[in-house]
C-alpha cells in the first residue's frame, strides 16, 4: 500500500512542478533594476493556460508589470506598463 502512496506523491509533484513550471520566467537584462534584478526567477499568472482565464487583460493598468512574446526576442519579455492605448 505503501508504493501505491509513494508513487502517486511522486506524480502529483511532477504535475505541479509542470505546472508551475509554466508560471515561472527569468530575468535575462538589467531593464527592471531594482524591482527585478538578472537572473532572478519571477512567477507570473497566464491570461490563458490551458484554456482557462487566470487574468483579464482588461483589468491590466499603468504600472502593473507584464511577460509577453516580442517579435524581436525570441525569449519572453518583462516589462512595466507605462501606457495604454486603445487600438
Amino acid at each position: 500500500m505503501s508504493d501505491k502512496k509513494e508513487i502517486i506523491s511522486y506524480i502529483a509533484i511532477i504535475i505541479i512542478g509542470i505546472i508551475l513550471a509554466q508560471h515561472m520566467n527569468v530575468v535575462v537584462s538589467g531593464s527592471m533594476e531594482p524591482v527585478f534584478y538578472r537572473g532572478d526567477i519571477v512567477v507570473i499568472e497566464k491570461t490563458d493556460f490551458l484554456g482557462l482565464q487566470e487574468l483579464n487583460a482588461n483589468d491590466l493598468k499603468v504600472g502593473d508589470i507584464v511577460v509577453y512574446h516580442a517579435t524581436w526576442f525570441n525569449e519572453p519579455v518583462i516589462h512595466r506598463i507605462i501606457q495604454i492605448n486603445q487600438t
